[in-house]
């Protein structure tokens, strides 16, 4: 195409319309800059004006409309073919007679072509009526040629002619020769940049006018902005293709391959292609918004509502907002108020609820009169819907068959049965026999006939690092006392190396820009090195775990999907019996039990929670009545009053439908901090020194147990280091006798051999207790019921055996429940011990734990400060909504969602099972097993009490006094000296125990009346007897002192039978 040649005297702009049998038409600049300033007038109205022969009419869109066919011509063709005029030198044409106009109008109204008449010579150009050009260059709107073109596509109407010009003929015009040259010409870089500007301007005239169409489509209404819409958003390549075909075109030509590189080779083609195309998307966006600001797109919004619940910030939705049609934070805040005016619907299916508490306490930025800290605290329920209908069946309400269990309905079935013992020795067989297999490669022969392995290597190294340091100039071994090196000629300074004697690792060639990250791809671990040239190296693999859930793969597994989700959450704190009531009734009205739902056909249904509201629900099942006229008492006296005063008959329980169960996370969490509790100045404050909790604050925290996650880990390491350590005195005496170890020969024959209090203890409790534990954590995550109720059957010795009353209430009622219950009651129950909500069958948790996710995802939506009612209500009806918008965003934007928020095993290293094995190792604790001199003391030096080896039978009696007073209704409580007392740790603890002063007002009491009746001489009984009734009164200072007083009378008065004597 040639390039545009500027008249003087103004240019001419053709325009072709779409109709195959038109041809060019030519306006002077003047008729066309009037056309523009008429645009949008009406055909009548422009031949009114002195527009009788215009053969278009052109809008303010570029859009034009031919008149002789009413043919719509957008913007896009009128771009593509524009074609500029030559001068009137370059350009013979000639002018047409009366004759050949005749015969061109003829041939208009026949419908056929005008023959190409010769032109015979250039007519004079003419000028515009104004009789002046432009000054400067005329836009193509603006522009004119002297004479027209004519070519043999068709023929000239008159009615379409300027005045003052005559039609000529010329050639045909070919568009896609035409288009050939522009494009030929744009890539060749021969195009003036103001034509470029000007075929822009056209081709955005026409996505403007393709966009405005679109905005009124159904893909931009206000329905597809809602929740719903959200959840189910169109795939990428549906919702492209019903937008602007111009502007998708032009989107995908400048798409272009990504570059080589490792992070974007490891994506897979899926992911690439689909991260590509949801690019497309927010380009499509932004271009949508610029031409309406208001807009909000459905893509944009879900990725901002993703974006608000990933940072709770009302800055990043706001910067968000300013990029693309998001909505602004204010918008989502009405959102989430729109769409959640409706409560999430109940299915009518099987239901198991869990409650539990969820607070957010504010903060005080300021110093004010009576200034208190603000909270708010709300009970969120979680629901999990089960394809069973048992819940229908009216014999099966708890309160039919859980009536008052007595001690001979549960006394032989409350120990572990045998089965649970085999299962518990079969699992313990199968670590023994996997942690032999690698003490037993770890061993080397010497030369002097001994076996010695890397742990020992290391606790040489690291005895020697405690006693000697080594010179770094000269290589000399130094007391770690010395100041200078001792070496042969050698005076260095020992205190400046000490402050450089860390090990290095070995780093790659390449400089670093930060310090080595482990990374876990796919199940592998991997030490990755990010070097200045911001390429990663992949330096070695340092374990290889295909199956992330390896620890549980060989566990049967009983696991069934089933869906979670919040409800609406109830204002009180579940802490006292009237707010647990007032939970239950929630519960049971929301959920459409038919006690509070007339009709429904819902009888009961199961409820989990913690162990306190467990404690406090217990008693109020079992206290609260109601009678049949609706009213309800506290207790069985409350309720007789008022039948009498009323006459009525009939009462009952009003919580009979209340399957009550405890969450297995907070049993598990418990469990853990009561074996830490047990053993922490045995051998685990040692374990969490190792670890590097090694200040007392440090070592509080650990012993407390506060962090789950971290709490386990150390149990976990403590494991497998000590069962490694507890093997090794075995291993080495059978392969010293050329024989081959066995777990079985282990664990029946040499360690019931063993002599040394130390290691019978740390074998009792690591390979019973806290391997007990390991079963239990294995069945919840596999929800298998036999691992879980092995676990905790054996497990509750240490519950029973020390100070644990809340739980070992609730140990006790879950047993009895389990074992009284009817057969569907018991395999609904079984079949439902855990639940999955990934949907894998090796990561199953306890209801409470899923409803402390949902309490955690929950806040991340809740507006900065202290929330209101409404603002709790609004996130838990949209929460499950929410979580699903989340995952649909991130499988539209190709974001791998395997490698986000993946739950971990929490698995300890190697290095950490070896550094406590060094340790342990180090001081000597189980090097010698078969000692009888041993003394019993812990791995610090404390002296340990001289029945803790023995604590089975301080467990038996305690646990059988607790199944008495749980389940006896006419169970008395014995003397306070026939109370089994706790099991000791340690010889101090046993001797402040027995102290008076540690002892409760009360227990002081019933002491000081049984001393009392020790007295002989009745005239000093009754004189004590009249100053106790004065002093019982007083404060406990004051009664120890009393108490001490009179057991000195006691001690020095002589027994009986020397009284006869001296007679």
């Amino acid at each position: 195409m040639a390039p545009r040649k500027k008249d003087k005297k103004g240019d001419d702009w053709k325009r072709k319309c779409r109709h195959p049998r038109h041809k060019l038409w030519k306006h002077t600049s003047e008729d066309l800059t009037r056309l523009k300033r008429l645009s949008g007038k009406k055909k009548a109205e422009l031949q009114s004006l002195g527009f009788p022969n215009i053969c278009k009419v052109v809008s303010q869109d570029g859009s034009s409309i031919c008149e002789q066919c009413l043919n719509y011509t957008p913007p896009i063709s009128l771009a593509f073919h524009h074609t500029y005029a030559k001068k009137p030198s370059e350009e013979p044409s000639a002018g047409l007679t009366s004759t050949s106009t005749s015969t061109a109008t003829q041939a208009v109204s026949a419908g056929t072509d005008v023959p190409h008449i010769p032109q015979e010579a250039p007519p004079a150009p003419v000028e515009s009526q104004a009789g002046s050009s432009s000054s400067g260059p005329i836009p193509p709107s603006c522009m004119s040629v002297s004479q027209p073109e004519a070519d043999d596509s068709g023929p000239i109407p008159p009615s379409c002619m300027s005045a003052g010009s005559q039609p000529e003929a010329g050639p045909d015009i070919n568009l896609e020769s035409s288009v050939a040259t522009v494009i030929e010409h744009i890539v060749n870089g021969d195009m003036p940049s103001d034509l470029l500007h000007q075929l822009a301007t056209a081709i955005a005239q026409v996505i403007t006018v393709e966009v405005t169409t679109d905005l009124d489509s159904q893909d931009f209404s206000p329905r597809s902005k809602t929740a719903d819409a959200l959840l189910n958003i169109p795939a990428v390549e549906d919702w492209l293709g019903h937008r602007s075909p111009l502007l998708t075109c032009i989107l995908e030509a400048l798409m272009k391959k990504s570059s080589k590189h490792p992070v974007i080779e490891c994506l897979s083609n899926e992911s690439r292609h689909t991260s590509r195309r949801y690019k497309m998307v927010k380009a499509v966006e932004v271009v949508y918004n610029l031409t309406e600001p208001s807009l909000i797109s459905p893509f944009s919004l879900a990725e901002n509502l993703t974006t608000y619940g990933l940072s709770n910030s009302q800055l990043v939705t706001d910067i968000h907002a300013h990029i693309t049609p998001a909505g602004s934070y204010g918008y989502l805040r009405n959102w989430l108020v729109e769409q959640s005016k409706e409560p999430v619907p109940i299915p009518d299916r099987d239901l198991i609820i869990a409650f539990d508490n969820d607070q957010i306490v504010g903060k005080t930025y300021h110093v004010k009169p009576n200034n208190k800290v603000s909270c708010s605290v709300v009970t969120s329920l979680c629901v999990a819907q089960l394809p069973s209908n048992l819940q229908e069946n009216e014999e099966l309400m708890p309160g039919n068959w859980m009536i008052d269990v007595t001690y001979q309905d549960v006394a032989k079935n409350m120990k572990v049965t045998e089965s649970e013992m085999n299962l518990l020795f079969g699992e313990l067989a199968k670590v023994v026999e996997e942690r032999m297999s690698i003490v037993k490669g770890q061993q080397n022969m010497n030369e002097d006939g001994t076996l010695s392995d890397a742990v020992d290597d290391k606790v040489k190294e690291t005895r020697q690092q405690r006693e000697h340091i080594k010179c770094i100039q000269c290589g000399f071994l130094n007391s770690v006392r010395w100041q200078k090196c001792r070496g042969p000629s050698c005076k260095a300074l020992l205190k400046i190396q000490r402050s450089f004697s860390i090990e290095t690792e070995d780093l790659p060639d390449e400089p670093l820009t930060k310090k080595p990250r482990r990374s876990r791809t796919c199940g592998v671990f991997k030490k990755i090195y990010v070097t200045k040239q911001g390429g990663i190296e992949i330096e070695k693999k340092l374990q290889e775990d295909q199956d992330v859930n390896h620890l549980y793969s060989h566990i049967p597994t009983n696991h069934v999907q089933v869906h979670l989700q919040a409800c609406d959450p109830v204002f009180c704190n579940p802490n006292s019996y009237v707010s647990v009531k007032q939970v239950l009734r929630h519960i049971g009205k929301q959920f459409s039990i038919s006690r509070y739902t007339p009709g429904s056909a819902r009888k009961w249904c199961a409820v989990v929670c913690d162990g306190l509201p467990y404690v406090l629900a217990q008693k109020v099942i079992r206290d609260t009545l109601i009678c049949g006229c609706g009213t309800v008492a506290d207790g069985k006296e409350e309720m007789s009053r008022h039948q009498t005063e009323k006459g009525h008959q009939t009462s009952e329980r009003e919580f009979n439908w209340v399957l009550l169960e405890i969450g297995l996370g907070h049993v598990e969490m418990n469990c853990a901090r009561s074996f830490l509790e047990l053993n922490w100045e045995v051998f685990m404050s040692e374990a969490a020194w190792c670890m590097g909790f090694r200040s007392e604050n440090a070592q509080k925290y650990a012993k407390k147990g506060g962090d789950h996650h971290k709490t386990w880990e150390l149990l976990r390491l403590t494991y497998l280091g000590t069962i490694d350590e507890l093997l090794l005195p075995y291993v080495r005496e059978c392969l010293s006798q050329n024989l081959e170890p066995n777990a079985f020969d282990y664990l029946t024959r040499w360690s019931g051999n063993t002599m040394n209090p130390k290691y019978e203890y740390v074998h009792m409790q690591i390979m019973t207790y806290l391997h007990s534990l390991m079963v239990f954590r294995g069945g919840v995550r596999c929800n298998n019921p036999a691992f879980v109720s092995a676990g905790m059957a054996v497990f509750a010795d240490i519950i029973h055996g020390r100070n644990h009353p809340k739980y070992q209430a609730i140990f006790l009622n879950e047993r009895s429940n389990r074992i009284t219950a009817p057969t569907d009651i018991q395999m609904f129950q079984n079949e439902y011990v855990s639940v999955s909500y990934s949907g894998d069958p090796h990561k199953c948790e306890g209801m409470d734990f899923q409803l402390e996710r949902i309490n955690k995802a929950s806040k991340t939506w809740l507006p900065k400060g202290v929330p209101s009612n409404l603002d709790w209500l609004r996130v838990f009806r949209l929460l499950d909504k929410l979580d699903g918008i989340k995952k649909c965003t991130e499988k539209v934007m190709g974001i791998n969602q395997s490698k986000h928020g993946s739950a971990t095993t929490h698995e300890p290293d190697d290095d950490a099972v070896m550094a406590w094995r060094i340790h342990l190792r180090d001081s000597g604790y189980l090097s010698e097993p078969k000692s009888e001199t041993e003394l019993h003391v812990s791995m610090s030096g404390v002296e340990l009490d001289d029945q803790l080896v023995f604590m089975q039978y301080t467990v038996e009696a305690r646990m059988e006094y607790n199944m008495r007073q749980f389940f006896d209704s006419t169970f008395v409580a014995p003397s306070i000296h026939d109370i089994p007392q706790p099991v000791f740790v340690t010889a101090k603890e046993h001797e402040e125990f027995s102290k008076i002063s540690n002892k409760t007002v009360d227990t002081i009491k019933i002491l000081v009346l049984e001393l009392i009746d020790q007295l002989d001489c009745n005239n000093l009984r009754s004189h004590y007897q009249d100053m106790w009734r004065r002093v019982k009164g007083k404060k406990k200072d004051e009664l120890i002192s009393f108490y001490e007083r009179l057991k000195e009378e006691v001690d020095d008065q002589l027994p009986l039978s020397s009284l006869l004597e001296l007679e």
